[in-house]
């Protein structure tokens, strides 16, 4: 049975992520900032090892990235009785954010506020972007992720 007193981490960065993305300028008083190509939702296409990848760009300056892994099999027990190896297999490749984004130049730099990983909280990243179309590029040549908008 899942104890509300004490939720999963991976619980509240859904939670977050969906309450940071339903959150409008509008509803919050917040100024409207102005419409950026790159707000949107984005399918990561790039890592055939991650097909369920996806970045929510929101137009109120937040993000949120989650990547589950694929061929994840059901759990025998509920959640509160899966031993550590199911949920090492369940979870493992993860990955999960949220926090706030700007451009500056040609740079996307997310701040992450919350995320699977405590120690990446706080922390600032900046990544190189480029749009081809319906396709968000990120990075540089080499270490490069690429994203096309979901309709």
């Amino acid at each position: 049975m899942f104890n509300w007193k004490t939720p999963h981490p991976l619980l509240l960065v859904l939670f977050a992520c969906y309450s940071c993305l339903a959150q409008s300028p509008a509803s919050t008083g917040g100024a409207v900032r102005p419409a950026s190509p790159l707000a949107g939702t984005w399918h990561n296409i790039t890592r055939p090892q991650f097909p369920q990848g996806v970045l929510l760009i929101a137009e109120d300056g937040y993000y949120c990235y989650i990547v589950v892994s694929p061929n994840r099999s059901k759990p025998a027990h509920d959640f509160d009785h899966r031993t550590k190896e199911e949920l090492a297999k369940q979870f493992g490749g993860f990955r999960a954010s949220y926090g706030t984004w700007k451009i500056v130049d040609n740079q996307l730099i997310r701040t992450v506020i919350a995320g699977e990983e405590p120690g990446s909280e706080g922390k600032e990243t900046s990544q190189e972007f480029r749009l081809e179309g319906d396709v968000l590029a990120l990075g540089g040549t080499q270490h490069q992720s690429r994203f096309r908008r979901m309709k």
